[in-house]
């Protein structure tokens, strides 16, 4: 998986820099603001706070995404 930062001109997505992506590859994009992306120790201050239905809930939901047939 690749991440970059760049804006939509209304468009297309004009990214920030260089970014390494393969030509002529379909390609699926997840995009979010980028002032919703949170740092890694933003996200260690809530570790250990899940309960198990919960952490068992993203697990499931992240192993039905995993399932998604992206044709690589």
């Amino acid at each position: 998986m690749v991440a970059f930062r760049g804006h939509f001109d209304g468009r297309v997505i004009v990214p920030v820099g260089r970014v390494d992506l393969p030509r002529g590859r379909e390609l699926v994009f997840h995009v979010e603001p980028a002032g919703q992306l949170v740092s890694g120790q933003e996200l260690l201050k809530h570790a250990g706070r899940l309960d198990e239905q919960i952490a068992a809930e993203m697990a499931k939901a992240i192993e039905d995404c995993e399932r998604i047939d992206d044709g690589w």
